[in-house]
């Protein structure tokens, strides 16, 4: 189910873009993906790397990287910046200047931080909010646009690592002596079936409280045997 996601083949049509509304942020990236108020709370952290804290006197700031994030908890949108403070040594100059690394994203150069992806997740997956509805909801209660196509993007990007995951979970079921299997109907849409869904089944396997899920155009026994066998 989440393998088109990875593979990236998704094509979103242009939507008209909600009214503009007055004292937006901009990011530095086009304005039709992310816009948040002005007003918008930040949350700052400076990070120095351990030479400088263990000798601040003999350092001397010259200048500041910031990395921001836009970062979401339950109830409110805020930006999570990281500044990481470039320092000289004040007795020996030509050195180049010392600054911490960068901090770890789940995608390079992505503006979103994981309290925002979980979100989408979650909303996408769990709740079943497309995300044309989420899109609604964050600028209807938070005054935050996020188009619909940067949500496709970030949601690619988490679901690839969570690949990882969910490929541990299904070698782990491929070793369990005794699995539950079962097989629901779904339609699903698919751009070479015109004018009509596809029909296929969501087969989920249990063991020892861990589950895998996999979905499958088939529903002989055959299926299950082959996902079990890891063939």
């Amino acid at each position: 189910m989440l393998s088109g996601l990875a593979e990236g083949n998704l094509e979103l049509s242009e939507e008209e873009e909600p009214p503009s509304r007055p004292t937006l942020r901009h990011v530095g990236i086009p304005t039709r993906r992310i816009r948040t108020p002005d007003n918008l709370e930040v949350v700052r952290e400076v990070i120095e790397p351990e030479l400088v804290q263990t000798e601040p006197e003999h350092r001397k700031r010259i200048g500041q990287e910031v990395n921001p994030q836009l970062d979401y908890q339950p109830g409110k949108f805020f930006w999570q910046e990281t500044g990481r403070p470039k320092n000289v040594r004040r007795d020996q100059r030509a050195l180049p200047p010392l600054i911490a690394p960068a901090p770890e994203r789940l995608a390079e150069g992505s503006l979103a931080a994981p309290g925002l992806l979980a979100q989408l997740l979650v909303g996408k997956y769990r709740d079943h909010l497309p995300f044309y509805r989420q899109e609604q909801l964050f600028w209807q209660r938070h005054g935050v646009l996020i188009a619909r196509q940067q949500m496709v993007q970030w949601t690619a990007q988490s679901v690839r690592l969570l690949l990882g995951i969910s490929g541990r979970l299904k070698r782990d079921l491929q070793g369990r002596p005794y699995v539950q299997v079962e097989e629901t109907p779904v339609r699903y849409q698919d751009p070479d079936l015109q004018g009509r869904c596809g029909h296929g089944f969501l087969w989920t396997a249990l063991a020892s409280r861990r589950r895998a899920l996999y979905i499958s155009q088939r529903r002989a026994g055959t299926t299950a045997a082959h996902h079990q066998s890891g063939s």
